[in-house]
């Protein structure tokens, strides 16, 4: 299991922005976990970057490739959510409602997806 803090962030170049909003998240560092993934999507920092540099190539480009399925599948729900409703018409409200769930059900599917493939495909120097 790998143990992120923020040493390790500035040994791997992080942003600063990143390194800061992390510390302010855990101030102790982390586990890396499907909980702790979750948290980091929730709050909006860059996993793509954490995923390339923790796992290998191959690890990386299956999340790319599983992210965008996500999303897309994702989206497509939504649509077809959309498309049921009898009234063609949508509130700001139920349309920001429905874009939050979007982003909740992408975050869960993902932090499940990214803890699978940090699994299977870390980097042997953080194994």
């Amino acid at each position: 299991m790998i143990r992120v803090n923020i040493t390790l962030l500035r040994e791997l170049k992080a942003c600063e922005a990143e390194i800061d909003q992390f510390q302010k998240m855990f101030p102790k560092g982390m586990n890396i976990t499907t909980r702790s993934i979750l948290k980091t999507l929730d709050y909006g920092l860059d996993l793509d970057w954490a995923v390339e540099v923790f796992c290998t190539k191959k690890g990386y480009n299956l999340y790319i490739k599983k992210s965008d399925t996500i999303y897309e599948k994702l989206c497509d729900d939504q649509i077809a959510l959309y498309k049921r409703r009898d009234n063609d018409e949508m509130s700001h409200v139920e349309s920001d409602t429905m874009d939050k769930e979007l982003e909740i059900a992408y975050n869960k599917t993902s932090a499940k997806m990214i803890m699978e493939i940090t699994t299977k495909h870390i980097r042997k120097e953080y194994a």
